[in-house]
């Protein structure tokens, strides 16, 4: 800090008053920004009423900020460590937040919301204060004749000794001596040409199950839509697929709609119609019906007059719309009167 005058010029002479310098960081730019680490802030105002926009370091532990706009301290984060959490990778910020003073604080928030990405052999998991942590995916193993039971076990533990798994968590299986996600063992399995999906399993022998896993398949010669087969796996059957398969309708052509079985895209009915990649019929308003199978829109629904045709009804009773003169011109469209939405 540097003590200098500051000169105050009035008409006849001049008066010298001290005040106090601080060296201050450079001015924010035209559009209030800093280069990265810092945050503009405005100073100054009080009698004078000057104020001047400088640039201010973000405070600790928030040691970053946006460089394309960081015009108040908001924008300063802080940067959570990749390794901060051991057999696995964190990926994600931290904003700025007056009640998070130091590194430790701001670091149980990076646990707590940041992506985590575990090492192979352990998944995520969270403990009771909401911070991620890997969990090894194994739930007992056995150690190597040359080594110490008790000090395997030990270092498994620890996340770095080396065992046999012999017990996997919960949601993972034993395949090949390692415990793999018990959806991810079900991707592992061939002789699918659509989608695996689907769950694993382990016997009360310790034997892998994957009978929970399922292989969905376009039918490709499917007639008036689209659909899709999805089996079980079926180790005993060739190709490892169940021959018993259900059938997943997911859009008919249009006039045309689910069966009752719906299994299958047939030609909408009388009274009922349906649009491009509907999946259900759509039935006429107000007792209104079709004059042919297979409509596509509503404007195809009307009414029939004549002693045969819809019969409409009240608290007074029932009535038909009188039919047309029979020496009417084209008569037959005579009969129908179209619903009008």
């Amino acid at each position: 800090m540097k003590n200098i005058g500051t000169v105050f010029l009035f008409t006849n002479f001049i008066i010298l008053t001290s005040i106090n310098c601080y060296a201050s960081t450079a001015n924010c730019d035209e559009n209030n920004n800093c280069d990265a680490g810092y945050y503009c802030t405005q100073t100054g105002g009080g009698i004078s009423g000057i104020t001047q926009n400088i640039c201010q370091k973000c405070p600790d532990p928030f040691s970053s900020s946006n460089s394309s706009s960081n015009s108040t301290k908001e924008s300063c984060y802080y940067d959570c460590p990749k390794n901060l959490i051991i057999n696995g990778n964190l990926v994600g910020t931290i904003s700025y937040d007056s009640k998070i003073t130091t590194q430790d604080a701001a670091n149980s928030e990076c646990k707590k919301n940041a992506i985590l990405t575990c090492d192979s052999g352990y998944h995520a998991e969270k403990d009771a204060t909401g911070e991620q942590f890997c969990e090894n995916n194994i739930q007992s193993c056995t150690c190597s004749d040359q080594q110490n039971a008790t000090e395997c076990q030990k270092e498994y533990d620890n996340g770095w000794g080396q065992c046999t798994p012999t017990k996997c968590k919960p949601g993972y299986v034993l395949i090949n001596n390692s415990c793999i996600n018990s959806s991810q063992a079900c991707k592992g399995l061939s002789g699918c040409n659509g989608d695996i999906s689907g769950n694993a399993s382990t016997t009360p022998t310790g034997k892998t199950e994957y009978s929970g896993c399922t292989c969905t398949e376009p039918i490709k010669d499917f007639s008036n839509g689209e659909a899709t087969r999805t089996y079980n796996h079926d180790p005993s059957k060739d190709g490892g697929w169940s021959d018993n398969y259900k059938i997943e309708i997911n859009t008919c052509d249009a006039g045309y709609c689910r069966n009752k079985d719906k299994t299958a895209c047939t030609a909408a009915p009388h009274g009922e119609y349906s649009h491009q990649y509907e999946k259900d019929c759509n039935s006429c308003p107000y007792g209104s019906t079709t004059k042919e199978t297979m409509a596509t829109d509503i404007k195809e629904c009307v009414y029939i007059r004549g002693p045969n045709g819809t019969k409409f009804c009240d608290n007074s009773g029932c009535f038909y719309l009188p039919a047309p003169p029979e020496t009417s011109y084209n008569q037959e469209n005579k009969k129908f009167i179209r619903y009008i939405n």
